[in-house]
């Protein structure tokens, strides 16, 4: 896959998870990140993880999330869902931490 095709599927996969697609833009960020994990990527990582949210796999928007903020440590969005995700999980305390994050790199719940 070329970066313009990486591209074009990443574009799609955002398409997608706005037309309500939940799978199918899980479909290709997955595809999206196999090709280029590194920090460019910090974004795909992000949708990837609110994909799984949208589908209700916490586990794996968790661990997506936390790969974007790997990637981009001031991605606020990324620690905005994390929290949220950590907060109906019990873990008030990480919680706390990622939304103090979110507000230091103005992340906000959408």
């Amino acid at each position: 896959m070329t970066r313009n095709s990486q591209q074009l599927t990443f574009n799609r996969g955002v398409a997608k998870r706005l037309t309500g697609d939940k799978h199918g833009s899980l479909a290709d960020f997955r595809k999206t990140i196999e090709v280029d994990p590194t920090p460019i990527n910090a974004e795909a990582w992000y949708d990837r993880g609110t994909a799984k949210s949208f589908t209700g796999y916490n586990n794996g928007a968790l661990a997506d999330y936390t790969n974007a903020i790997d990637l981009n440590p001031a991605y606020g969005q990324a620690y905005a869902h994390r929290g949220k995700i950590k907060e109906t999980t019990g873990d008030e305390q990480g919680a706390a931490l990622d939304y103090k994050y979110a507000e230091k790199f103005h992340g906000t719940l959408q």
